[in-house]
């Protein structure tokens, strides 16, 4: 999983189109501080900038929502739960990494 996000940050780093969308999409019905809690350990334990990450309360959390590289969303038990997730992004994106770290 760490990995995961590591690639996401390469994303934002080497996809110009990643830009023009939201990178992480946290949403929550009533649970805002574990959303809270949710976005420090993307920015403490993955260095994932704050900008990247965006918090949105809704009636359906888990429903999707626009266009993410990423959708986590807070259920009303407190679960943290992947909605989406653009591989095929990441996948270019790792491919990029690739080939710019074994020259």
């Amino acid at each position: 999983m760490k990995f995961l996000f590591k690639v996401l940050l390469l994303i934002m780093l080497t996809c110009s189109t990643a830009f023009a969308r939201e990178i992480i999409v946290v949403t929550y019905n009533t649970h805002q501080d574990l959303a809270l809690l949710t976005r420090e350990i993307l920015m403490n334990h993955f260095i994932i900038p704050k900008r990247l990450i965006t918090l949105k309360q809704t009636q359906e959390p888990c429903k999707k929502v626009d266009n993410p590289i990423m959708h986590l969303c807070l259920n009303e038990e407190r679960e943290l739960l992947l909605v989406e997730l653009k591989k095929e992004i990441i996948t270019k994106s790792f491919g990029i990494f690739l080939l710019t770290t074994n020259k």
